[in-house]
């Protein structure tokens, strides 16, 4: 079966400002303590700064050091998070494994592709709760379902407004410049694979490891090779030039084999029930995990400095709600989702 990754937790902060702390831990998690100088750390890096900034919570309003403010209170979410999993694998008697730490460093260099900027420091803190959050989805057994044969029946059978005909042909791709060599060959007789087999017209097959391809009428988006399929004589070729992806003008040679309506003796009508049944699975495999990620914030006991704020589960704009004095000028901004394993 195929292992979902763990949805992202939305993390808020909002820019206001407080005292400055001077005990050493900032928060507990099950008794395990997040020092004042990580948190302080951490909020002057460049990860922390370029979520502020990104999502217009300006760092003027805020004064250097200050635990009430946003830079710290987002900085301290991040590793509660982190510790709030991590204390939850090891009460289901489990243990982060190298397999999720490895998962953990691929979603952080996935990050780091889009554009995230990570220190050190930040790296391995993202790594450190990626991971934790692998290992709870492993622990918490949740998984998409797996597609059998009875569901995509009855799915072809509900639906029958989906499928439509489905043409099944021979053919070939080649340059533009060796359209006249291929004509010759296929007007002399020659197959798809005869063609293929002469090196001088560089013919590529439609489809890895060659054969015929069907396909379901309305799935090819280029108009003109939609009509050669959709509409074309059966047994007869014909072409149509197609923008290759390197920009470069390709001709495509088809020859349509068969049509006829769609049926669970097509590979493609089945692959395309497959996909769409696999998508609905994921969803709900996503949802409960969304599900098991709110209990666990709720009944994790979780203890924060008042001068950073308070933890709220249950909040809708933050989970360290900003403190509640003394008042400063604040705005509600939405901070990006501290990333947890969600593939895509």
């Amino acid at each position: 079966m195929k292992r979902l990754l763990a949805s992202s937790i939305a993390v808020v902060a909002l820019a206001t400002s407080c005292g400055i702390a001077k005990d050493e831990v900032a928060a507990t998690v099950n008794g395990r303590e997040v020092s004042t100088s990580s948190v302080l750390a951490l909020s002057k890096t460049a990860m922390i700064k370029q979520g502020l900034q990104s999502s217009g919570t300006g760092l003027v309003s805020q004064i250097p050091g200050t635990t009430g403010g946003a830079a710290q209170r987002l900085a301290l979410t991040y590793y509660v998070v982190a510790l709030v999993f991590e204390e939850d694998v090891a009460s289901r008697g489990g243990k982060v494994t190298s397999a999720d730490t490895s998962a953990g460093e691929q979603q952080v260099a996935s990050q780091e592709k889009q554009g995230s900027t990570f220190g050190a420091t930040e790296r391995k803190l993202m790594v450190r709760l990626d991971a934790a959050q692998a290992a709870f989805v492993r622990l918490a057994k949740v998984d998409s379902a797996a597609v059998t044969d009875a569901a995509i029946k009855q799915y072809f059978d509900s639906h029958p407004e989906e499928f439509g005909v489905v043409t099944c042909l021979d053919g070939f791709a080649l340059p533009e410049a060796n359209r006249a060599g291929a004509q010759a060959k296929v007007d002399a007789g020659a197959t798809a694979e005869d063609v293929i087999a002469d090196s001088t017209l560089t013919a590529e097959p439609l489809q890895q490891g060659g054969g015929q391809v069907c396909v379901p009428k309305g799935q090819i988006q280029v108009p003109a090779l939609s009509a050669l399929i959709e509409d074309g004589a059966i047994g007869a070729w014909a072409s149509t030039v197609v923008q290759g992806q390197a920009g470069d003008n390709v001709v495509v040679f088809v020859k349509p084999v068969t049509r006829a309506p769609a049926s669970l003796n097509d590979a493609s009508t089945v692959d395309q029930i497959k996909q769409t049944l696999q998508q609905q699975a994921d969803t709900a495999a996503q949802g409960k995990i969304a599900d098991e990620q709110r209990k666990l914030l709720a009944r994790a006991k979780v203890e924060i400095d008042p001068q950073y704020g308070t933890w709220d589960p249950k909040g809708t704009s933050s989970l360290i709600a900003a403190p509640l004095s003394p008042k400063a000028p604040a705005s509600a901004t939405t901070i990006p989702a501290v990333t947890g394993l969600s593939g895509q």
